[in-house]
């Protein structure tokens, strides 16, 4: 591969890796608000780290305080 091939592949991986993030938050967001489950919970139920979940949900769920509140 050349140099700018390598780069190319590069930028594709992380906007594939940035989309899958996103693709995760919004599914975490929707278990929190549909299930009203824990941050805890979902985590065990995933297996991916409680601040992990939070931290990819947090931009897709409601204003409102307590689903702000990583330890519900």
């Amino acid at each position: 591969m050349s140099v700018d091939e390598l780069v190319s592949a590069v930028q594709r991986s992380e906007e594939l890796r940035r989309a899958g993030r996103e693709n995760s938050g919004r599914l975490l967001a929707e278990l929190h608000r549909r299930q009203g489950l824990s941050w805890p919970a979902i985590a065990r139920m995933t297996e991916v780290r409680q601040t992990t979940v939070y931290d990819l949900a947090r931009p897709f769920l409601d204003s409102s305080p307590e689903l702000d509140d990583p330890v519900d």
